[in-house]
């Protein structure tokens, strides 16, 4: 037995394998994204990115706001449109996670509670992991 620098090919086995036996665990349910951008005149000024993935569950990876349009409740009402749009398909459970120097207090706000932290990611700061029941 060796421990071999894993090709591509190798990669997409070892995937394959995990999600087959994930699958045997706990039936999956459709992927569908649900992503949503704000424009004005062609410009996009703000947009989230969220994933309802295997077992019903959101998973918000970017929510964005364009410095000049921030504090107009924009974020807030892209991340209640997919929150919103989960509960219709059946979701039960939102999870993003957010740094110390980005929104951790919006998403309190939004009823996000830390469900873990990871510190010095990176150096000298912390990387928040939170969900929220929907």
């Amino acid at each position: 037995m060796e421990i071999l620098k894993a090709a591509s090919e190798d990669v997409k086995k070892i995937s394959k394998e995990l999600v087959s036996y994930n699958q045997s665990q706990v039936p999956f349910s459709e992927y569908q994204d649900l992503n949503y951008c704000v424009k004005v005149d062609d410009e996009i000024i703000a947009g989230i990115v969220a994933d309802v993935y295997r077992w019903k569950v959101v998973e918000v990876s970017i929510l964005w706001v364009k410095d000049e349009h921030r504090g107009k409740g924009l974020a807030k009402a892209l991340l209640k449109k997919v929150e919103n749009e989960a509960r219709e398909i059946g979701c039960h459970l939102s999870h993003l996670d957010t740094f110390d120097f980005q929104a951790r207090d919006f998403y309190e706000k939004q009823g996000y509670r830390v469900f873990g932290e990871l510190e010095d990611c990176p150096k000298g700061h912390s990387r928040f992991y939170m969900s929220k029941k929907l």
